[in-house]
C-alpha cells in the first residue's frame, strides 16, 4: 500500500492523486488493518481551493477555511445559509474538484473524517462517486451521521465498485442551516479484517445477528482481553438450540484474489459450559451471495489461537467474516482476527561456516512465510539455538566436536521447509604471528552481523574502512579475541587493517 506514485499537486489543479499499487493481504509478521493514507489535502492545511460545492437549486452556502480545526492550522467550513422549502436530504456537498483520483477497484476502503457542527444533530454523510473513466458512474453513500458541537471522528467502510477505478470523495450535508466543520479526511485501503483487534471498539465494523428466540449482547472486554486494550465479548443469555443463533458479523466485504490461498486465524475462549463455535466466511459473486466456508472449533476457558487455510472458488470476488457462538448460554471472547494471503514457509540456504571455541557464531536466517523455528544437530549438541525471530546462535566450548551439521526448520503446522549447513569448530589462534602468516583469520565471524572478535595481540590498532576510504571504526585491542561492536555499520564490504608494532595486515570484511 504505497503511494509511491503520488503525483505533485499545484494550487489550482489536481492532475492526479494516485496510482495505487495494491496488495490485498500481507504476511502476519507485518500485518496491519489499514494501509497508508491515500487522500491529499484532507487536513486542509493548504486551504480548500481543491474543493468545490455542489448546491441544490435554491440552496445557498459557501466554503471557506477556518482556524477552528481539529488539528493543524485550518479546517474546512461549509456554511449553509439558505435551504429550499422542500426539505429532506439535500444534494449539498463538498467534493474534490477537477480530478479523478485512481484507486484499486478490487478492494475495500476505510473513509474517516473529523467533523462537528454549529448545532447538535446537524447531519452529514459520506459519498463516493465511482467512475470508469468515461461517462459511466456509480454512487455509494454511508448512513447519515448526526454531528455534535465538538470534533468527533466518523468512519465508513467503502467497497470499491469493480470496473470503476476512478473516484471522487464527497461530504454531503443534510437539510439543516448552519456551519459544518470538516478536518483530517482520510481514505485508507483495507488490507485485512477491519478492526480485527477490536482496539477501536466492537461497534466499529461489527454487529450482532440473532436468529430464532436467541438473546445476546455484544460488548467490549477490557479486563480479560487477549491483547491490546479491547476484546469482543458475546454474552448469550437465551439459546434457541439452533446452529446459527448468535453471529458476530463483519459489516464490510473484503475483495480477494481467488488464485491465492488464505490463512484465517483468531484468538478465542469461552466461559465454563461454553463449548463450540464456528468461523463462517460468507462468499459473494459480485453482489450475490454464493456459498460459505464454515469451520467448527471447541473452545477452552483459556485464550487459544484457532486457524485454517482455504482456497476460494474462481467466481468469488468478496468475503465477509463472521464468528458464530455455539448452542450454549454463557460468554464467548474473540480477538486478533485476521484473513491474510498464505505464504508457505521457505528458508534461504545457509552457507557453511566456521567458529572458534569460546566465541559466538550468529546468523540471521532469511525466510518467507511464517511458523515456528527449530534446529537439529548431528552430532547432538546443546550450544546451538534459534529464536523465533530467526536468529541462529552457536557458542561452542572446548569439548565440542570439530564439525557439526545443523538443520534449520521452519514449520507452520501445515508445511515446513528446511536447510542444512556445516559449522566447523576451530581452536582459537594465540597471537599476532599466526595472524600475519595468513594461516588464521584476522577476525571472526566473516560475514558478520552486530560484532566481530579480533585475533590480535594486545596493543594492536584496528581500523575498519568503508568503500569510500573513510575510517568508520578505530580501536586499540586490549585483550586476545576482543569483541568489536559493528552494529552501526550498514551492509556491505569493508577493509579491516590491523597494525602491531611494524607489522600490518589487511583483510576484507562483509557486513550483512
Amino acid at each position: 500500500m504505497k503511494n509511491d506514485l503520488l503525483r505533485k499537486l499545484n494550487r489550482k489543479t489536481v492532475k492526479a492523486l494516485l496510482v495505487l499499487l495494491f496488495t490485498v493481504f500481507i504476511a502476519p509478521a507485518a500485518f496491519s488493518q489499514y494501509g497508508e493514507n491515500i487522500m491529499l489535502h484532507g487536513d486542509f492545511e493548504d486551504g480548500v481551493s481543491f474543493w468545490k460545492l455542489k448546491l441544490l437549486k435554491k440552496s445557498e452556502g459557501k466554503l471557506a477555511t477556518t482556524t477552528d480545526a481539529h488539528s493543524g492550522d485550518s479546517a474546512a467550513l461549509f456554511d449553509v445559509t439558505t435551504l429550499p422549502s422542500s426539505g429532506g436530504v439535500e444534494k449539498m456537498m463538498m467534493y474534490l474538484a477537477d480530478s479523478l483520483p485512481e484507486h484499486s477497484s478490487v478492494s475495500s476502503y476505510l473513509v474517516t473524517v473529523w467533523a462537528k457542527a454549529e448545532s447538535a444533530d446537524m447531519p452529514f454523510r459520506f459519498q463516493m462517486e465511482s467512475r470508469d473513466g468515461k461517462a459511466n458512474k456509480k454512487n455509494r453513500s454511508s448512513d447519515p451521521f448526526p454531528l455534535t458541537t465538538s470534533y468527533q471522528q466518523y468512519k465508513w467502510f467503502y467497497t470499491a465498485v469493480e470496473g470503476y477505478p476512478y473516484f471522487i470523495p464527497k461530504l454531503q450535508n443534510g437539510a439543516a442551516l448552519g456551519k459544518y466543520y470538516y478536518d483530517d479526511l482520510m481514505i485508507q485501503e483495507v488490507i485485512g479484517v477491519p478492526n480485527g483487534g477490536f482496539e477501536e471498539g466492537v461497534d466499529f465494523g461489527w454487529g450482532l445477528n440473532l436468529s430464532g428466540d436467541a438473546e445476546a449482547t455484544l460488548t467490549e472486554e477490557k479486563d480479560t482481553q487477549h491483547a491490546g486494550e479491547i476484546s469482543a465479548r458475546i454474552d448469550v443469555t437465551v439459546s434457541d438450540d439452533t446452529a446459527a443463533h448468535v453471529v458476530l458479523k463483519e459489516t464490510p466485504r473484503i475483495r480477494i484474489n481467488t488464485a491465492d490461498t488464505f490463512h484465517v486465524s483468531f484468538y478465542g475462549k469461552g466461559s465454563a459450559g461454553v463449548d463450540s463455535m464456528y468461523v463462517i466466511l460468507a462468499c459473494y459473486k459480485g453482489t450475490s451471495y454464493a456459498y460459505s466456508v464454515t469451520m467448527g472449533y471447541i473452545l477452552s476457558e483459556d485464550w487459544n489461537e484457532y486457524s485454517f487455510d482455504t482456497v476460494f472458488a474462481d467466481t468469488i470476488s468478496t468475503v465477509s467474516f463472521r464468528l458464530q457462538a455455539g448452542k450454549n448460554t454463557g460468554t464467548y471472547y474473540f480477538d486478533d482476527i485476521s484473513l491474510e494471503k498464505y505464504v508457505a514457509p521457505s528458508i534461504t540456504a545457509i552457507p557453511d561456516d566456521s567458529v572458534y571455541v569460546d566465541s559466538v557464531f550468529e546468523y540471521q536466517v532469511v525466510h518467507e512465510g511464517w511458523g515456528t523455528f527449530s534446529v537439529l544437530t548431528d552430532p547432538e549438541v546443546d550450544w546451538v539455538t534459534i529464536d523465533q525471530g530467526g536468529t541462529l546462535t552457536a557458542s561452542p566450548t572446548s569439548a565440542t566436536p570439530d564439525t557439526v551439521k545443523i538443520t534449520v526448520i521452519l514449520d507452520d503446522g501445515m508445511h515446513a521447509d528446511t536447510t542444512m549447513f556445516t559449522l566447523v569448530v576451530k581452536e582459537a589462534p594465540t597471537g599476532v604471528a599466526e595472524i600475519l602468516s595468513g594461516d588464521e583469520p584476522l577476525f571472526y565471524p566473516n560475514p558478520a552481523h552486530g560484532s566481530i572478535r579480533v585475533n590480535a595481540e594486545p596493543g594492536s590498532e584496528i581500523r575498519i574502512i568503508d568503500i569510500t576510504g573513510k575510517i568508520v571504526v578505530n580501536r586499540l585491542i586490549l585483550q586476545p579475541h576482543q569483541s568489536l561492536d559493528i552494529s552501526h555499520l550498514t551492509k556491505g564490504l569493508y577493509l579491516v587493517k590491523c597494525t602491531y608494532e611494524k607489522n600490518t595486515v589487511v583483510k576484507k570484511l562483509i557486513v550483512r
